[in-house]
């Protein structure tokens, strides 16, 4: 039931967001761009893409320090002691 609930909600957000989207391709099909647009538009395509380089990096160290962090468990619980 609450699947069939959320499959419903996600179709509904899905045609708002096409709805928008198609507004605003003809809001930009009205209304010509300058160069201050293109200017903040590539920049904002310049960060998007540094942000998830950066969430990428994160993850990817967050795992390698936890197995890190596990060997060294590991080696401290699991060695003999004499």
């Amino acid at each position: 039931m609450i699947l069939i609930c959320a499959l419903i909600a996600s179709a509904g957000l899905s045609r708002t967001r096409d709805n928008i989207q198609n507004q605003l391709s003809e809001l930009v099909k009205q209304k010509p761009r300058n160069t201050e647009d293109d200017n903040l538009i590539s920049e904002m395509t310049r960060l998007e893409a540094v942000l998830q380089v950066s969430r990428d990096d994160l993850v990817r160290h967050a795992v390698v320090g936890n197995r890190i962090f596990l060997l060294l468990l590991s080696r401290l619980f699991f060695t003999e002691r004499v």
